[in-house]
């Protein structure tokens, strides 16, 4: 990258012969360009992101006779040079070689049509990077492998077959590894490049490492965006000459995803928020921001991986961005551990802010299959806030609410409630009705949850009809969570759980492709002979997997949807009859 010829003055770190001197001077030379740049002498704005952080930190010690730029543009450290073990062993991995052609040109048609408009991480000139496998170099393998492993939940069968895996779930394992051997040893120093990577890969779950990994990648995405400053407006007190307007543009993309990825990873996993608004001031992205990118495209046919309705499907992103906002809020007022216990006009606030969210509707009914999805799925984020938000008011009124009106207006918060969880299964149903299933991200089984939710409590309803309807609402919900367990392992864990939840709450003889049979924990041990796995029923530790505490938790009116911590799935070996 170039830079200006100004530089820091430097010592001449040759003319010492002792070697722990030298690298004193090295470092001092670091901070010495460190306060050089921060006093915008010899910037650029092609160098690698520093965030000079906020007072009391060290930088506020530098002299300056105007504000300091939080964002400035250090000289690049070049990659480490791979140590010949190091290449060896990434060569064995397979993270050095890239998908034959025909695989590599699906991955990366399914990346951009798929996983880009509903995170848009990426400039979309990448396309032209990535347009040859073998051209990628090294330092580009990491971001490939990271694309890939979301972007295998997207490509036809007979890619993983003709590339030798067994199943889609086996690529996509195989994928990961790769990726997460890029991360750890490829000596890559962009830190925009290791976001985005830890973005992707928080997209991946494992029964292995206890469903940790999305919450363990999205931290790693957020502590990087906090390294760099994204969640603070470079510009706050002027415009920044140091940050070029595509970068800006990206930053801003990049931040929103991350924040995306807290507030909804927050929710499914029953973990604290991570980022707190109020140290943020980072504007939210607009449709410009990325249709941008199209400018910078020149060799490709963008007609070929860009399809004329990306601008409706960023408006949809744009507008989910907004929405993961008021979950965080909602999260904040409803569901902190030590929070206070909310007031009526707080809650009057967030249900004004509710109603008052413009989502894009199905205004065009000729637009493309995939336009189509990202707004039902628009509405499934859309149904499961509104019930995060009033689930908690079925049992519990807000300070300020007269005694004599609680019991009415605990009937409204369940009837809202209900409506949004209906809302749902109307949503499937057009999903299913119109063949879209196949375009459900990693993001999709989650969102079901909340009405399964809503519809389990209903199944321990008094009146035999609602007990009924309210049954007929979760068959339809797991049928779908069926189609989308042969691609997402978080569908298959939320299989498990409700199917057990169902048969110990509801008697007599159910469906076994919908619900499964009965799973238990006890001794596991595998046969020499088949290498298929056995339980010991005569062992007393054998218990069925959902217990009497975990059915009463999902039966709680006033709990949330964390499944994965009451659970405890990795902790012991589980024998499976069904699919699971």
């Amino acid at each position: 990258m170039a830079y200006s010829s100004s530089r820091a003055p430097s010592h001449d770190v040759h003319e010492h012969s002792d070697p722990e001197r030298q690298r004193d001077l090295e470092e001092e030379q670091s901070g010495a360009e460190l306060s050089y740049a921060a006093r915008g002498q010899g910037g650029s704005n092609s160098g690698t992101p520093f965030y000079t952080g906020e007072e009391p930190g060290v930088t506020s010690l530098i002299d300056a006779r105007e504000p300091l730029p939080r964002h400035i543009m250090l000289k690049p450290n070049p990659p480490s040079a791979l140590s010949l073990d190091d290449r060896e062993f990434l060569r064995r991995k397979g993270a050095l070689t890239p998908l034959h052609i025909n695989s590599h040109q699906q991955l990366l048609l399914a990346y951009f049509q798929h996983v880009h408009p509903l995170l848009p991480i990426l400039h979309m000139n990448k396309l032209e990077e990535f347009e040859f496998p073998n051209a990628i170099p090294l330092n580009g393998m990491l971001l490939y492998w990271s694309m890939a492993v979301v972007a295998v939940n997207f490509i036809p069968s007979h890619i993983w077959k003709a590339e030798g895996f067994t199943s889609r779930k086996h690529m996509k394992d195989t994928l990961y590894n790769r990726a997460k051997c890029m991360y750890d040893n490829s000596g890559e120093t962009d830190k925009e490049v290791m976001l985005q990577s830890a973005l992707l890969l928080s997209f991946w779950h494992s029964e292995k490492d206890s469903h940790s990994q999305p919450w363990y990648w999205s931290g790693i995405a957020i502590n990087w965006c906090q390294i760099i400053g994204l969640h603070r407006d470079p510009d706050a007190a002027r415009v920044n000459p140091l940050v070029s307007p595509q970068r800006r543009k990206l930053w801003r993309r990049l931040w929103a995803s991350c924040l995306f990825r807290d507030r909804w990873l927050s929710l499914t996993l029953g973990r604290p928020l991570r980022i707190r608004l109020s140290d943020c001031d980072m504007p939210l992205p607009t449709i410009e921001d990325v249709l941008s990118d199209l400018d910078m495209m020149t060799d490709l046919p963008r007609d070929h991986y860009i399809f004329s309705y990306l601008e409706v499907e960023i408006q949809n992103w744009v507008s989910l961005i907004q929405l993961s906002i008021i979950l965080g809020d909602i999260m904040t007022l409803c569901y902190q551990q030590l929070g206070t216990k909310p007031t009526l006009a707080q809650f009057d606030a967030l249900e004004d802010k509710l109603s008052g969210l413009k989502i894009p509707s199905l205004s065009d009914c000729n637009q493309s299959s995939l336009a189509t999805f990202s707004n039902y799925h628009l509405q499934l984020h859309l149904q499961a806030t509104l019930i995060t938000f009033y689930r908690p008011f079925v049992s519990a009124a807000p300070q300020g609410l007269p005694s004599a009106s609680e019991k009415s207006w605990k009937a409204r918060m369940r009837s809202h409630m209900e409506t949004a969880a209906t809302q749902v299964n109307t949503i499937l149903d057009s999903i299913a009705r119109e063949g879209l299933v196949g375009f459900a991200s990693p993001m999709t089984p989650p969102l079901l949850v909340p009405a399964m939710h809503v519809h389990l409590l209903g199944c321990k309803s008094d009146d035999r009809l609602t007990r009924r309807l309210a049954f007929n609402k979760l068959e339809m919900c797991m049928t779908i969570m069926r189609e989308l367990q042969k691609t997402h392992t978080s569908a298959s864990i939320f299989c498990g759980v409700f199917g057990e939840a169902v048969r110990q709450l509801v008697p007599g003889h159910l469906d076994e492709t919908v619900w499964g049979t009965a799973q238990v924990r006890g001794s596991f041990t595998t046969s020499p002979a088949s290498g298929v796995g056995t339980v010991d029923f005569n062992d007393p530790g054998v218990q069925p997997v959902v217990t009497d505490d975990i059915l009463e938790s999902l039966l709680n009116e006033t709990s949330t949807y964390n499944f994965w911590e009451s659970m405890n799935l990795p902790e012991q070996s589980v024998m499976e009859y069904g699919r699971y």
